[in-house]
């Protein structure tokens, strides 16, 4: 009958490493070690940067402005360019 016993925790080690290896495969099971990544606080970050307001304009516009694929122009709207 101890057979029985020692069975029953064998398949339940096995099911618990399937399900483990299962969710760790699919991502469902996220393991995070803390290693590789760094994390940052919500909120507004501010970056000081030092060029003229129409260069900087210009630079972060430049994608937007061209021939724009139809779902960008759904999406993006460029309003009027301030002084």
């Amino acid at each position: 009958m101890a057979w029985v016993g020692r069975l029953l925790v064998a398949v339940g080690d096995a099911a618990g490493a399937v399900a483990g290896y299962v969710g760790r495969v699919t991502g469902a099971l996220a393991l995070d070690v803390g290693v590789g990544r760094r994390t940052r606080s919500l909120g507004p970050q501010t970056v000081d940067i030092e060029a003229p307001r129409g260069v900087v304009f210009d630079v972060i516009a430049q994608p937007y402005l061209g021939r724009a694929t139809r779902a960008m122009r759904e999406k993006v709207a460029v309003l009027e360019r301030g002084q």
